[in-house]
């Protein structure tokens, strides 16, 4: 099962969210590893990634065309908010936190690009069930609250199913159409 991460093509967080963090994640701190020569000093205790301060933000270390092709030229050494942010493609899943979709989606459109939904990812092998991974972060009185949902899109139908969601017994739920 082949499928390619759409932060690759995208870029628009990274020129439209300032990117601070602490300075001892820079190179200057034996401990740290993002370059100092692509940070810029915010106060006495925090760095962020040049041109990220700006009126319109712009990452140094983005290399592409926004919404085309983009990489990250210190993608192993990123700082902590770059790394927190975003989708992340594992064991066949594309993993999304609910609260960066929407910010990812904000980003987005300040660029003239369309948002992303579960309908975005595709999988590219035919007949093959897509696999997502939701996190979900919803009011302490829901029963989804903090929740990891596993869920298959059915590639003929289109339809989202949940393989399992624990219910407010601590009871597994399985195979539950959501759409």
């Amino acid at each position: 099962m082949s499928r390619e991460n759409p932060c690759l093509k995208c870029g628009a967080c990274c020129a439209f969210f300032r990117v601070s963090f602490y300075w001892g994640e820079t190179d200057l701190n034996p401990e740290g590893s993002v370059p100092y020569q692509f940070t810029e000093q915010l106060t006495s205790f925090r760095q962020c990634m040049k041109g990220t301060n700006q009126k319109k933000p712009y990452c140094a270390a983005l290399e592409g065309v926004i919404g085309k092709s983009v990489r990250c030229a210190i993608y192993v050494n990123r700082p902590s908010p770059c790394r927190e942010f975003g989708m992340v493609m594992e064991n066949g899943a594309a993993r999304l936190n609910a609260e960066n979709l929407k910010r990812c989606n904000r980003a987005r459109a300040a660029w003239g690009l369309a948002p992303f939904s579960h309908h975005a990812f595709r999988n590219t092998t035919p007949g093959v069930p897509t696999r997502f991974l939701f996190s979900i972060h919803a009011p302490h009185t829901s029963r989804l609250t903090g929740r990891l949902i596993h869920s298959v899109r059915v590639p003929r139908s289109g339809s989202l199913h949940l393989l399992s969601i624990p219910d407010r017994a601590g009871q597994r739920l399985t195979q539950r159409a959501l759409f």
